[in-house]
């Protein structure tokens, strides 16, 4: 602790000294060194304590532009019935729910329909050959690329 104070009287005294024009030369280079990282970590310190009384200006732009966007991508009123509307948040995530739910799902669907499908068909689906299974496996190689092309 006694250092410390010592550190700080001496980097008074080098600023006293350079504010009147006056320079005083330090013989010892860890001396100089321990009075640099001195005030290296108070210009932190204040670098830090000002970010934080001040804050990032540019954060309250993306804030405001971030709730704007969220804003728009809502749905807070939603019309439910010839004339009727709500906007209660419930209601409109379950009618949203059951439209998604009645629009994606399998209606009247024919198996018999696909019977005569080639695709489907299972005369038209062969198995690999243990040569053809080996050929598959690994990289593939430039002139296959340009076979292919």
């Amino acid at each position: 602790m006694v250092e410390l104070r010592s550190q700080r009287v001496m980097v008074d005294y080098v600023n006293v000294g350079m504010q009147c024009g006056r320079s005083h030369s330090i013989t010892n280079i860890s001396t100089l060194k321990r009075i640099m990282m001195y005030k290296t970590k108070g210009a932190i310190l204040r670098s830090k304590v000002r970010w934080h009384a001040q804050g990032e200006q540019n954060t309250k732009y993306f804030y405001g532009l971030e709730k704007r966007n969220f804003n728009n991508k809502t749905i807070t009123r939603m019309k439910i019935g010839k004339n009727a509307f709500t906007s209660n948040q419930f209601e409109i995530l379950t009618k949203e729910k059951n439209f998604y739910e009645s629009l994606y799902k399998t209606k009247n669907v024919n198996p018999e329909k696909f019977n005569g499908s080639i695709f489907f068909n299972p005369e038209n689906i062969s198995t690999l050959t243990e040569e053809n299974k080996t050929s598959c496996e690994g990289s593939i190689t430039i002139d296959e690329c340009l076979e292919a092309l």
